[in-house]
Parts: structure tokens; C-alpha cells; sequence
């Protein structure tokens, strides 16, 4: 924006500075009460301040309140007046209301802030003398430099360089005469020469051989059009900037110096004071572009964005050793994880653990209270003839071996029981061939588990018998088979599920298109992307579904100037769309399901929305070239034709000018009818959302009229005419859709907040 400031402030000051320059001299006076445009009385160098100088008058500092604060602005922080309106001097009102600030102004040398901007006596242009090259030095304009051809030979600061030093009375400089006949170039000839040519070799036998108008003798003999860096052109015998060459810029704003700086340094990379800053590595600029070169050991740039260098740490459990996703160090089993050497390992094991396979990813793996690791890894725990266990990490001595008990009590036959078998699993009185509906049974680590349940039962509870009968909407074809009702009423039937869908309702439509618009007169050709925003009140009965489909919102791209560095974007209000009751007309829509389960085709008519406008068949109806082809409908009630739109002026967006692309002239609204055609085509991938792809035929707007910015004046016919002829005429392409449901009670916000 710094930039564009730039530009616009360039092309206010140079288109108007002739105006400006007369107006400031005689000094515009902002006083509380009124405006007013009040000349200095003094007579020429007569008068107090800098009016003898040609410069405003002190009191022009008074006029912002008589800097009762004493900073560096000029003005009176008790002054609140934000609403002032153009002076005859070249101010305009402060459009952010500032009370410190109620005017900006052309800069003049005055010591005072007087466009506004927190710089003070800081444009060239606020010591613009005629031919001369200037300086603004302790509240006084000073010549630093004559322009090639001119003098100045009264001495006169206030009229800069005055004087051409081609004439006979002052011939290449001031007070020398020449007693030829011409001095073009400033060199005195006995020829006279036509306009742009001069006798630069004192020569008359070749006549007037030199033209004026190259970039070695411009305007003067010997006069060099040379810019460090940079490409000139002699025009009219004057030499001109035409622009960087590539590579440099202009960076401190003084063309005395050319473009100074060369834009492949790490300060200014591509444009000027952009920096290049590579955290934790190298960072380097290479073709415009800031890069990270390389990065310091144990670092990396893992997002692929140079501005924040090599930003992860691959010492870390997110990134250990590598970006990889599968570089994680972590969670390990049993296990605290480290990455501190840059390679994922055990930190410690947990208490009865150890990682005895040396395999660090699978964490520590072995419990240390089994009889092959009792305490500690391959330490095994077993003495002859004896049963022994190991459950507290320590080997101790038990009466049966793990899995057996003596059930009958009977010393001779011992720990005669195998606790893994159906009769006695895990205890001597625990019999799995005793369980409810079950077929076939199995012991397991010392509990009972089903193998096989009796037809139409399933074990749901995990706890031992077949309890639950199956078929039904919870147990379909086996336990935990649930069947999602996804908006509509679950069956179950012989083992499979099924969902019958009532599609009535309410639903927020989006429609998204792929646009492209050709070049108009002053904008550029381009491409982008379109949305609109839709409620649809349905009815469903059988494979049909009818309703009424209300627009709720709509975004169009931007387009850009091809004359100005500047994009355009029309802002549809949400108030259009909110308004209870609707502003808008609701379409009538009918649409076709070939069943009314989730997979079913939904397949819906072509129609239309429109706004601003009367059509008498909004789908058919052909879109005319111009405004005037429309019958005007004011559908907000505003009492502006059509409905009203704003244009976006922040971030990237600016205002349009209404006429010639000048700037001074720029809309903030405008007064437009809209229309969109579509049709869709696709599937219901639930009871309450459908997707698919969209037929868009036409994406059409007209602007009738607009407003002039910063101001309640209505602009006039030919400006509205202008940007309706430099508007975007968007061209469809391809389009998709989604359709979901919504509260019954539902408001166009809310289906711009379902479909974001």
C-alpha cells in the first residue's frame, strides 16, 4: 500500500502541482468556525514567516488549532472538528476523522505536517521551484541546482531558476551576452537555428548540426541525459525518468543519485528493505527472491518457508532426525523416548520393564516377572521338580505349575487340572460348556470365549455367552453392526442395513465456478472464482423433490486496472440477503432422486436468481450489453436503482475512478442488478448432504449508477456508464455444488456460516 500511496500521491502532486503551486502561495487559512481560501495582504517580499518566500504564511500552522500541543504535527488535540470539507487551496478533509489532523494537504516547507502522513517538509514537491532542484533546510526553500539551461540571475530563491540561458542577454550563463544571432544550446552562433537544433561546435560552415533532443544534447549542448541505473529519455529538451533498470531501485526516493541500490543483497532482495533473515541457517537472495541456502547442524526448514529459516528442531520427538512424518520419535512402549543425539532412543524404561531385543522403536518390550526374564533380561526363573513363579520380578516357589490346580485334592495325581481346558478354565469351577446359546465354547488364558453362538444370538458383552439376539438396528448382521440412520429412519433386514431418507427440509446451498473475463476497455482479462450462496425450502415425495430456493449470499472475483496498479472488488452487503422478509424473489425449483437412499442421483432443474432487476423469464431470458437494456428494480428499498453494493478499499483493493481512470474521481458504492443460472447433478451422500458438479450458464451483472467517495452525491450517468463498461463480464467454466441441511429455522447468516 506504501507503493500505491506513492503512485496515487505522484500522480495528485504532478497532475495539479501548476494548481497547487499558485494556490499555496497565496496561503489557505483552515480556520475553526469555516473554511475559508484567505491570500496574504503583504505585498510582495513584504509580510512575516515564509509568505515573503512565496512559501504559506505561519498562520497556516495556526489553522489546525494553534498547536496547543506543541508537537510536531501542527495541531490542537482539542480540536474534534473531523468533518471538514475540499478547500480552495488543495486540502481535502481527513477521511479517518482525526481531530489532530482535519486536513490533508499538499507539503510545503513549513516545518508542519501537512499531508498527514508523520513526516514533516518531506516531498520534493514542498519546495518545487521552476527549474531547479531543491532542498527544504530549517524551515526555508533552498536551490540546490539549476536545471541544464537555466539560471538563476536575480538571486530570487521564491521564483527558483528564472532565467533560460539560451538567449542573447544571458548565453550559457548569467549576464553573458552573445552578439550572434541565436543561443541555442547556450552556445552563442552567428546562425539561427530553428527550434531543437543548435551550432554546438561553433561552427557556422555546418550550419545548426546538433538536434537538442538526444541523450547527449539535451536541450543543451553537451548536456548529458544520464540516470545511474536507470533508463532516460530526452522530451521537449528536458531529461526524463522512464525507469530501473532491472536489478536496481530507487530505494531513498532522490533521483539525483539514480537507482542507487541493487536489489540481490540480503537488505533489499527483489524489492527495497525487503530483508532476507534465515533463522537458524543461511539465508540468501538469488533472481528477487529470498532463500535459505543451508541450515546449522540439527536444524532444518521443514515448511518450505523461507521467511522463518530453518525453524524445526530435528532434535525433537516431532522431528527426529528428518521433516518426515515418520521421523516421530515416540510414544515408545514402556518406555520414555529422547531425540537428543539427533536418532530416536530410550531415555528409560518403566518399572518392571527392559528392552531386551536392543530394538529402541519397539520401546521396552519385555516384562522382567516372567520365568524366562525374571528381574532382568534372558534371566530365567526355574528349579528341578519344582514349580516356581516370578510375578513379583523375584523367582519364588509355588505348589502347582502356572495353569494347573488341584481340583480334586488328591495328592497322587497332583495339580491334575489344565486350567486351559472348557471344564475348568481358570478356576476348578468355571465349566464353559455350561454357558447361554452358545454352540461351541473355548478356554483361553484361563478365561471362557465363544467359538460358534446358536443362530440368530452373538457374545456382545464380552462376558462369556451368546445374551444378545441379533437383526436388529443395533446388532445387525453381527455385534456392534449399528445401523446409521445419517438423517434418515435405519433398518435392518436379514443382516443388512438400510436407510430410507425423508429429504424435506431446509438446506444451504453452495455453488462454486471457475470465471475468466476478457479485457474491457481500461481493465484487464483474468480468471477467478465465483460463489453463490442459497437456502432451499423441500418438499420430497417419492423420487421427487420440489421447492423454493432463496439467494443468501455472493462473491465475484476481483479485476484489475490495466492502467493503475490496482484491483477492484465489488462487496455484495450481507443486509441484501438478511432482510426478514427476503428482498429477494425466491425461484421455484423441481429436482429428480432415483431412490432414497444415501448413493441416489439427485439431479435438479435448471433456474435462476436475480437481483435489482424485472425479468419476466430470469432462466431464458437473454442478458442485454448495457444497463439501460434492464428494467430497474429497487429490491432494498433504498431508493437507489437495483440493489447497492460497495466496493472494498483495504488490503489489496482499491476504489475505481468514474471516468479517464483519474484517481480524485473514485466510487466506494455502486447501484448494479445480478444474475446466476444454474442447474446440479449429482448425489446424496447422506439423508442430509448431496454434492456434485454444476451446470452454470450465466454469471451476469450490470451497474446503473454508483457513489462518489467520501461523499452522500450520487455520481452521474456517464460515470456509472464508465464502470459498467469496465466491469467484469464473467464467462462460466466449471462448477461444483453442496447441498446440507439445516435448522428449519434458519437464516441466510446461518447458511453462509454452514457453507463458509
Amino acid at each position: 500500500m506504501d507503493y500505491l500511496r506513492r503512485h496515487k500521491m505522484s500522480y495528485w502532486y504532478f497532475g495539479l502541482l501548476p494548481f497547487l503551486f499558485i494556490a499555496t502561495a497565496g496561503c489557505a487559512v483552515y480556520d475553526k468556525e469555516k473554511l475559508t481560501s484567505q491570500p496574504s495582504e503583504a505585498g510582495e517580499g513584504e509580510g512575516k514567516g515564509d509568505a515573503a518566500n512565496g512559501l504559506p504564511d505561519a498562520s497556516y500552522r495556526d489553522g489546525y488549532g494553534n498547536d496547543s500541543t506543541n508537537d510536531s504535527s501542527g495541531r490542537d488535540s482539542t480540536d474534534t472538528d473531523s468533518t471538514v470539507p475540499f478547500d480552495a487551496s488543495g486540502c481535502i478533509a481527513n477521511p479517518d476523522g482525526n481531530a489532530l489532523c482535519p486536513l490533508i494537504c499538499p507539503e510545503v516547507c513549513d516545518g508542519i505536517d501537512n499531508d498527514c502522513d508523520g513526516e514533516t517538509d518531506e516531498l520534493s514537491e514542498a519546495c518545487d521551484l521552476p527549474n531547479a532542484s531543491t532542498a527544504c533546510e530549517q524551515d526555508q526553500c533552498v536551490i540546490v541546482q539549476c536545471d541544464t539551461g537555466y539560471g538563476n540571475c536575480d538571486g530570487d530563491v521564491a521564483n527558483g531558476c528564472e532565467t533560460p540561458l539560451d538567449t542573447l542577454k544571458d548565453c550559457g550563463e548569467c549576464d553573458r551576452s552573445c552578439d550572434g544571432l541565436s543561443c541555442a544550446g547556450g552556445v552563442c552562433s552567428e546562425l539561427s537555428c530553428g527550434p531543437g537544433l543548435g551550432d554546438c561546435n561553433e561552427d557556422p560552415d555546418d550550419g545548426c548540426e546538433t538536434s537538442l533532443a538526444t541523450l547527449t544534447d539535451c536541450g543543451f549542448c553537451g548536456h548529458q541525459c544520464a540516470i545511474i541505473n536507470a533508463s532516460a529519455r530526452c522530451e521537449d529538451g528536458r531529461c526524463e525518468f522512464v525507469d530501473c533498470r532491472s536489478g536496481f531501485g530507487d530505494c531513498d526516493d532522490d533521483l539525483s543519485n539514480g537507482c542507487e541500490t541493487p536489489l540481490n543483497t540480503l537488505t533489499d532482495c527483489g524489492e527495497c528493505g525487503n530483508t532476507c533473515d534465515a533463522s537458524n541457517g543461511e539465508a540468501s537472495c538469488a533472481g528477487g527472491r529470498c532463500s535459505t541456502t543451508s541450515c546449522d547442524e540439527g536444524y532444518a526448514d521443514c515448511n518450505g518457508d523461507s521467511s522463518d529459516g530453518c525453524e524445526t528442531s530435528l532434535r525433537s520427538l516431532e522431528h527426529c532426525g528428518s521433516c518426515d512424518d515418520e521421523a516421530k520419535c515416540g510414544p515408545l512402549e514402556n518406555a520414555t523416548a529422547t531425540c537428543e543425539s539427533g536418532t530416536c532412543e530410550i531415555d528409560e524404561c518403566d518399572e518392571g520393564y527392559d528392552d531386551c531385543d536392543d530394538e529402541p522403536l519397539n520401546g521396552c518390550e519385555t516384562a522382567l516377572n516372567t520365568n524366562q526374564n525374571c528381574g532382568e533380561c534372558r534371566k530365567p526363573c526355574g528349579f528341578p521338580n519344582a514349580v516356581t513363579s516370578c510375578e513379583t520380578g523375584v523367582c519364588e516357589v509355588s505348589p502347582c505349575n502356572e495353569g494347573y490346580r488341584d481340583c480334586n485334592g488328591l495328592e497322587i495325581d497332583g495339580c491334575e487340572a489344565d486350567l486351559n481346558s472348557v471344564e475348568t478354565c481358570g478356576s476348578c469351577t468355571n465349566d464353559c460348556t455350561d454357558l447361554p446359546n452358545v454352540t461351541e465354547a473355548q478356554c483361553s488364558g484361563g478365561y471362557c470365549s465363544v467359538e460358534t453362538c446358536d443362530s440368530g444370538y452373538g457374545d456382545c458383552n464380552n462376558d462369556p455367552g451368546c445374551e444378545t439376539p441379533l437383526n436388529t438396528v443395533d446388532n445387525c448382521s453381527e455385534c456392534g453392526d449399528s445401523c446409521p440412520d445419517e438423517g434418515g429412519a435405519a433398518f435392518c433386514d436379514e443382516g443388512e442395513c438400510g436407510i430410507n431418507c425423508d429429504l424435506s427440509g431446509t438446506y444451504a446451498l453452495k455453488v462454486t465456478v471457475s470465471v475468466t473475463w476478457p479485457d474491457r476497455d481500461l481493465t484487464e482479462s483474468g480468471s477467478g472464482t465465483y460463489y453463490s450462496w442459497s437456502k432451499l425450502q423441500a418438499t420430497h415425495s417419492g423420487d421427487d423433490v420440489t421447492g423454493t430456493l432463496i439467494e443468501c449470499g455472493k462473491n465475484a472475483p476481483a479485476v484489475a486496472s490495466s492502467v493503475l496498479p490496482e484491483n477492484y472488488k465489488i462487496n455484495y452487503l450481507n443486509a441484501i440477503f438478511d432482510h426478514s422478509p427476503s428482498y429477494l424473489p425466491g425461484a421455484s425449483i423441481s429436482a429428480s432422486l432415483n431412490g432414497d437412499s444415501p448413493g441416489a442421483t439427485f439431479s435438479m432443474n435448471r433456474t435462476a436468481l436475480w437481483m435489482g432487476t424485472t425479468m419476466s423469464d430470469p432462466i431464458n431470458d437473454s442478458w442485454p450489453s448495457s444497463a439501460s437494456g434492464l428494467t430497474q428494480n429497487d429490491m432494498d428499498g433504498d431508493g437507489k436503482p437495483g440493489v447497492s453494493a460497495v466496493y472494498l478499499n483495504s488490503g489489496s483493493y482499491d476504489y475505481p475512478p468514474t471516468r479517464d481512470w483519474i484517481p480524485l474521481n473514485e466510487a466506494d458504492s455502486v447501484y448494479l442488478a445480478a444474475r446466476v443460472v444454474f442447474s446440479l447433478n449429482g448425489t446424496l451422500t447422506s439423508c442430509t448432504q448431496s454434492s456434485g458438479s454444476a451446470s452454470v450458464t450465466q454469471t451476469n451483472t450490470h451497474i446503473f449508477g454508483c457513489n462518489y467517495a467520501g461523499s452522500s452525491q450520487d455520481c452521474d450517468a456517464s460515470a456509472g456508464s464508465f464502470l459498467d463498461n469496465n466491469q467484469g463480464v464473467f464467462q462460466p467454466g466449471n462448477a461444483t455444488y453442496t447441498l446440507v441441511k439445516i435448522d428449519d429455522e434458519a437464516t441466510c447468516a446461518d447458511v453462509r456460516a454452514a457453507l463458509p
